[in-house]
């Protein structure tokens, strides 16, 4: 995926933040091999990190086979906050304004923690080397760009532990695997581990082929094994914490409980197998890859903030089997649109403009409803853009099915959907916005 999808081709601003030129002056050409580092930061608290990083810059990244060019992204969305983030930078920024392609880089760069943090891209292939650059950058700036060693490598030579069976290898394991990072002390853990568990078994009757394993974060051998046996999965031995620490860098794991999912091919699959347990306890949509159609909930709501969505509002959910029969063969076909024959993978991942809900009578449909101002009848089919304050709706009289269906997301593919514009955002109705910010910068 080129930078340009995410970025497109607007100006950023110049070291300073005083004027601005267009993003293919500031950058190496786009065919350049070069690490791209995404500096997020906001109006305070970044002063330490941005003398660690000009002096690296200066002096052990100008040696490095690949060269490191940084650009800003402020969190900011008021002006002089974003002013007094930028000001003393000595590296572009992306301006203010450009929040929806701020929110698109930050998800793409699975950017969890709160500023300061740097994340890495591999050009030009855009290849995300890894989101806690800061941390690698302040122990170990010898090992730049900070690649991540491969799970079979760094799992080589270790026998995962198991209270059913006798110690396995992970090269052993063929299907796809769930690295649990979890901890005793941690009640929040305490109380999602019997939850995996349950959807763990339900998941292997199916006949999928899934391990998990354990990466503990226990300060002691007896809690880690208090704990894990609990636990009908494998486990990294305790005694190996410098692995258990690589793999919670490898993953970029920022707090506990996290569920990992990686495919036969260690390519990651989702970093937030937590929220798919909590969504889907039966293991339905297991292994968890992106989904055609989404149901409205408050978490799969934080997705509209920088992509358009084609929602479909129902009464009740006893119209949900109706609507994804409705909605599935257009969002299957602009699916095959995009991926064309690329594999379902991370590797291959492909940004999905277009996204598509299914969502019935609840608070979350309410809040929808009362963001882009739409009326209370039902079956209703819109496509919201939060980002550019607007929104388009199938016509009322016209039966919702999927030949309509289908017109209607080819009217706003072609540029012929007539908008109407959101009124003025009440503080309430900006739950959308604020939640998704919240979510890209903070963590889920």
């Amino acid at each position: 995926m080129a930078l340009k999808r995410l970025l497109g081709t607007s100006d950023v601003l110049l070291a300073g933040g005083d004027t601005a030129a267009p993003l293919g002056d500031v950058l190496p050409p786009e065919a350049a091999a070069y690490v791209l580092g995404v500096y997020v930061v906001c109006a305070q608290q970044c002063d330490e990190f941005t003398l660690a990083l000009s002096d690296f810059c200066a002096n052990a990244a100008a040696d490095a086979p690949q060269k490191l060019h940084v650009l800003v992204l402020s969190i900011e969305e008021d002006e002089q906050p974003f002013l007094d983030s930028v000001r003393d930078l000595p590296w572009p920024a992306l301006p203010r304004t450009a929040s929806h392609k701020k929110m698109r880089l930050l998800r793409r760069l699975r950017v969890k923690g709160s500023a300061p943090s740097l994340a890495l891209l591999e050009m030009p292939s855009t290849r995300l080397i890894t989101s806690a650059a800061r941390e690698k950058l302040t122990q170990q700036p010898e090992n730049f760009p900070w690649h991540s060693r491969p799970l079979k490598e760094a799992l080589k030579d270790v026998e995962l532990s198991s209270n059913e069976d006798k110690p396995r290898r992970y090269h052993d394991l063929k299907g796809y695997k769930g690295f649990y990072f979890s901890a005793n002390w941690c009640p929040p853990c305490k109380a999602f581990t019997p939850q995996l568990v349950e959807t763990y078994h339900k998941i292997r009757a199916k006949g999928h082929q899934f391990d998990v394993i354990f990466v503990s974060s226990d300060r002691s051998e007896s809690s880690f094994e208090q704990y894990r046996c609990t636990m009908p999965w494998l486990a990294v031995p305790f005694e190996l914490g410098d692995l258990r620490k690589e793999l919670a860098a490898t993953f970029d794991v920022q707090g506990i409980p996290s569920l990992v999912v990686v495919d036969p091919d260690d390519r990651v699959v989702t970093d937030e197998g937590r929220q798919e347990v909590c969504d889907d306890p039966l293991g339905k949509y297991f292994p968890w890859h992106e989904r055609r159609i989404y149901p409205l909930t408050e978490r799969t709501m934080l997705r509209m903030h920088d992509r358009p969505a084609v929602i479909f509002l129902v009464e009740s959910e006893d119209e949900l089997t109706f609507a994804e029969g409705a909605l599935m063969p257009t969002a299957q076909k602009y699916w095959n649109s995009l991926r064309g024959n690329k594999s379902e993978s991370a590797d291959d991942e492909v940004e999905n403009e277009l996204q598509f809900f299914i969502g019935s009578d609840s608070d979350t449909t309410d809040t929808v409803r009362e963001f882009a101002g739409l009326d209370d009848w039902v079956p209703l089919l819109v496509v919201l853009e939060v980002f550019n304050q607007r929104v388009a709706t199938l016509g009322e009289g016209v039966e919702v099915n999927g030949e309509s269906t289908s017109h209607f997301v080819g009217q706003y593919l072609s540029g012929e959907l007539q908008w109407t514009e959101l009124a003025a955002q009440t503080e309430e109705s900006l739950v959308i916005e604020k939640s998704a910010a919240g979510a890209a910068t903070e963590g889920k």
